[in-house]
Formats: structure tokens, C-alpha cells, sequence
């Protein structure tokens, strides 16, 4: 494939790629080697499939492919979904076209008191702008709980007007100090922070389901 960045005013929609980890297998190719062959041929959108990969294995992949997506390099616009990924029935990620503003190696030292001098690993980072809005994403789960997560890719917390943190009450140690007002978010996922919205199939008679609540 060559390595040509595609003529912007063409009409022939951009590359959305599909690495299907059993089909390159079936054809004697190693995945890793597809991924970096569809974006080196221009791909912006790059998504993985794996129906019958172990999950360490594909944690693994998803990890190396991520590294080759991040050397799409600062200032470049990337498309892909970001968020969703429980697996629920239903929850869709959420598709753009963004641009990389900034990329970091999620090397850093927490300096909130929750991971207070913890050397965190994230794997590759990178901070995506879409319109008015930045968002950090990064290659492993980790509650948002310091602020140094942040500042890893220049942004200043206590600068910014709003923030959204996807943490359940983690956050409070090291944001609340600089919050003007806390508003929390119900957000879908398999553990909901409302229990009672859960489907229980062997709940025994009289176990209170929440603070203060049947």
C-alpha cells in the first residue's frame, strides 16, 4: 500500500479499516502487520475484531495497534470511536473526525493525595479537539483522579471553565479543592451508580438495594 496521504478534495470517502484478527490469521498474515499496512495506506478510521481471542491477548493487540495510531503524530485529523466499550446492547461509541493536539507516552507521577506519588503507566496518550471541546484519551482504564493526568498533556485543570471527569468518587480528593460546583452524571455502563436500576434474578427478600432505599 503506498504510504500517500490522500488528495483532501478528492470525493472517494477516506479509508475505514476493518482488522479482523481470524481472517488475517486465515490468510497467514499477523494482524499487527495489517494495521500497519491500512494506515500507512491512509486510514483514519481503524477498528478491531476479534470474536475468539483470549482477552489477554487482545488487550495485548489493541494495545500495539493503539501505539501505531498514535504515530499519526501531533496536528494530524484522525476519525474513530471513542467510548462504549462494556459491550452492553445498545451503547454506541462515539464517532468524529478529531484532531491531535497533543500525544504523551503516559509516563507520569500522580500528585493528587488518591494515587499520591504513584508512577502511573497509561500507555499512549493523546489529547483530541473536536469544535470548542479537548478530550484526553488514553490506551489503558484508570479512574480520573489526579490532576496530573491532565497536565501530562498540558492542560491545566484549575484553568478551564468545565470539566468532565469519568470517576464514580475518586475525583473529589484532587478536584474538589478546585471545583466551583460538582454536577453528577448518570452515565450508562454495566455498574450504575443507582443499584435499583439493576436486574436482579436471585435478590433474597429484604436486602436494602441503596442508602435510604427499599
Amino acid at each position: 500500500m503506498s504510504a500517500q496521504i490522500p488528495n483532501p478534495k478528492s470525493r472517494i470517502p477516506r479509508l475505514n479499516a476493518i482488522v479482523d484478527v481470524e481472517a488475517a490469521e486465515r490468510c497467514g498474515l499477523r494482524p499487527i502487520d495489517v494495521a500497519r499496512a491500512v494506515v500507512a495506506g491512509g486510514a483514519t478510521f481503524l477498528q478491531l475484531r476479534a470474536k475468539t481471542m483470549a482477552s489477554g491477548a487482545l488487550l495485548e493487540l489493541a494495545v500495539a495497534v493503539a501505539e501505531i495510531a498514535h504515530r499519526a503524530g501531533e496536528g494530524a485529523e484522525i476519525s474513530l470511536g471513542i467510548g462504549a466499550w462494556s459491550g452492553i446492547p445498545g451503547h454506541i461509541p462515539f464517532k468524529a473526525t478529531f484532531t491531535v493536539e497533543r500525544l504523551g507516552d503516559g509516563n507520569f507521577t500522580a500528585t493528587g493525595p488518591f494515587y499520591r506519588g504513584n508512577k502511573m503507566q497509561l500507555g499512549p496518550m493523546a489529547l483530541l479537539r473536536i469544535g470548542g471541546t479537548r478530550i484526553v484519551v488514553a490506551s489503558r482504564k484508570q479512574q480520573a483522579a489526579d490532576q496530573a493526568m491532565l497536565r501530562h498533556l498540558g492542560i491545566e485543570p484549575s484553568a478551564q471553565k468545565i470539566l468532565a471527569l469519568k470517576s464514580s468518587v475518586h475525583f473529589r480528593a484532587d478536584f474538589q479543592p478546585i471545583a466551583g460546583e460538582i454536577l453528577i452524571v448518570a452515565a450508562p455502563g454495566a455498574n450504575p451508580v443507582d443499584h435499583r436500576a439493576l436486574h436482579y434474578r436471585h435478590l433474597r427478600a429484604g436486602v436494602r438495594l441503596m442508602p435510604q432505599a427499599g
